[in-house]
């Protein structure tokens, strides 16, 4: 795999696969076994009593003691035109539950088996979506992403879906950035208030980009500068769910691998680093429930361990965000609506020229 520096307004579109990449992306798929599916104990404990049709798109997201995580996602994504909430709980106890059992477009649900043993949330997302019916988009996120694409607060996520449609797109390929506080390093994140209001800085550049034989790497950024972590920050947030659609390789490697490719369209923001991060580090070590024992938590809290007062903000790297058009111009992200525009200029041209033979 061949990595170039990210980001880059001629990194992100959709490059040109040649016969051996794409041989050897079948090749992989092949050996990647399906997951089978175990006895998850899923039961429904609140159901919505909002409208939901077929074109409408719902989120689907699990959720552990994430109270305060909860107004601003459930805002955001209302402000994207999201109809439903599918979230399954993983034994929350600090208000979660009740608060979601009061909002009238939340469908929640719990399962007997634990974030672990459900293939750390794969079982249980691959049930919903089958649940709740193939053939039909979703978001699939975490309750610290929040998806922005071009003109994102004007055009509802339903129009994206669409225009993906229009192109043969089946997901949108997206990479988690983190944002975190500046020079208060100590700012704790409030209930309602949009998370990039408190934690409003990110590493504008200090990232590679490549094509594996799944789809997109990305990887980089703050974890990798101050933790030396080498996530892979790409997923696939917005998809859409049919018979061939499968987790079993994990939330970054979607199958079928071939629909991994598309443009990059969208970024989730992404929050972790808020004052309570020592906390929520060594809540994840001890309930053993993150891949490989904890190992990302692990090496987190052997750089905070050694670095009390450490700071994230560096003049050298950090921006302060402004919003999707800024992600834009610096090259995280790919023009959306400008490019439906060209082509379907280009269709209705051709249907015109169709049309007087």
């Amino acid at each position: 795999m061949n990595n170039t520096c990210y980001p880059s307004r001629n990194s992100i579109g959709l490059r040109h696969r040649g016969f051996l990449a794409a041989v050897r992306t079948w090749l992989k798929e092949r050996k990647a076994a399906p997951l089978l599916s175990s006895q998850l104990g899923m039961h429904q404990i609140a159901t919505a009593t909002s409208q939901y049709t077929d074109s409408d798109i719902a989120v689907v997201v699990p959720v552990r003691n994430e109270r305060k995580f909860l107004g601003s996602f459930l805002a955001h994504y209302r402000k994207l035109g999201v109809a439903r909430f599918i979230v399954i709980d993983d034994q929350s106890c600090d208000g979660t539950v009740e608060y979601l059992t009061a909002q009238n477009d939340v469908d929640l649900w719990r399962s007997t088996v634990r974030y672990a043993d459900a293939q750390r949330s794969i079982l249980w997302r691959e049930w919903i979506f089958n649940h709740y019916g193939q053939n039909r988009w979703y978001l699939n996120l975490d309750v610290d992403e929040y998806l922005v694409y071009q003109d994102c607060y004007q055009r509802p996520i339903t129009d994206v879906a669409t225009h993906l449609s229009i192109q043969q797109h089946f997901r949108m390929a997206a990479p988690m950035i983190d944002l975190y506080p500046g020079e208060h390093s100590c700012a704790n994140l409030s209930d309602d208030v949009p998370p990039w209001e408190i934690a409003n800085q990110f590493d504008a550049t200090g990232y590679v980009i490549g094509q594996a034989s799944s789809g997109w790497s990305i990887k980089g950024g703050l974890r990798g500068r101050k933790f030396g972590l080498s996530n892979q920050l790409i997923k696939y947030p917005l998809t859409y769910w049919d018979s061939e659609s499968s987790l079993s390789r994990g939330i970054h490697k979607p199958k079928p691998f071939k629909r991994n490719f598309g443009p990059i369209y969208g970024v989730l923001l992404h929050f972790k680093f808020f004052s309570d991060l020592k906390q929520k580090v060594d809540t994840a070590i001890h309930d053993c429930q993150y891949f490989s024992n904890a190992a990302e938590y692990q090496l987190i809290a052997k750089v905070l361990a050694e670095t009390p007062e450490l700071q994230l903000h560096d003049v050298q790297y950090s921006a302060g965000y402004e919003g999707p058009g800024q992600l834009i111009g610096l090259g995280f992200m790919r023009e959306l609506w400008m490019i439906i525009a060209a082509f379907m200029g280009f269709a209705s041209t051709f249907q015109f020229l169709l049309d007087g033979i």
